[in-house]
């Protein structure tokens, strides 16, 4: 019999998770390995999860901006993902994508283009955040395929953190147990078996909007420069 973790909402969730990311950071600091972390939210709403996980761990919050490609003939159906940075992953097969390529390019232009859009929208309101040298952890508010947190992965590899983990509340059991090639790790809370959607693991699962988003990002950045005051 297949036990679903149920989150309460994403507040909820976040808690969850920022136990379970802090335990593994608390291994790899236990190793005598003494890395920085930065955490980085899949907009929008892994933003507010991110937020709760990036505070436990004390550490910097960015954002990497991805979106799913789709056609418009059928919206539902994720046929890849995109970064800002045009970093694409595809689901589809070689064979077919040769079949689509010209609307499935079209598509992947429309869909990078939101998430420049959007990226850009949110750097305006936290400090940069650089991965080089650190651990980037990567969160999001459930993994569906792990399409969109593998290319949001692919994009940071490029930028040389030291390690790069995944971290969700709910994702399938195989993207867990078999992270993409440019993570470490994959953490989750909830790995449901049969997996059906993030949304089955919520019990209150709105849109974030991007107001909420950016208010998220303010908070949490007034937060952690404030403490940093504090400490000096």
């Amino acid at each position: 019999m297949a036990i679903t973790t149920l989150f309460r909402d994403r507040r909820d969730a976040g808690l969850a998770l920022a136990r379970i990311v802090a335990a593994a950071f608390d291994e790899v600091r236990a190793s005598g390995d003494d890395i920085p972390a930065v955490v980085y939210g899949l907009p929008r709403g892994g933003i507010p999860v991110a937020a709760i996980v990036a505070r436990q761990l004390d550490c910097p919050l960015g954002v990497v901006a991805a979106k799913k490609v789709v056609l418009p003939t059928n919206p539902e159906l994720a046929l890849g993902a995109v970064t800002s940075a045009d970093d694409v992953l595809w689901t589809l097969p070689q064979r077919e994508l040769q079949t689509h390529s010209a609307a499935l390019l079209q598509a992947a232009r429309n869909a990078r283009n939101c998430a420049i859009a959007r990226q850009t929208q949110l750097d305006a309101h936290f400090p940069p955040v650089d991965p080089f040298g650190r651990l980037a952890i990567i969160v999001d508010d459930g993994a569906a395929t792990g399409t969109t947190a593998a290319a949001a992965a692919r994009s940071l590899h490029a930028r040389r953190p030291l390690q790069l983990w995944i971290a969700v509340p709910v994702a399938p059991l195989g993207f867990v147990s078999h992270p993409p090639q440019w993570s470490e790790r994959v953490l989750a809370v909830s790995t449901p078996v049969p997996f059906g959607s993030v949304s089955a693991s919520y019990r209150d699962f709105p849109q974030v909007s991007i107001d909420e988003a950016v208010a998220c990002l303010q908070q949490y950045w007034q937060h952690y420069q404030q403490s940093r005051a504090e400490l000096n």
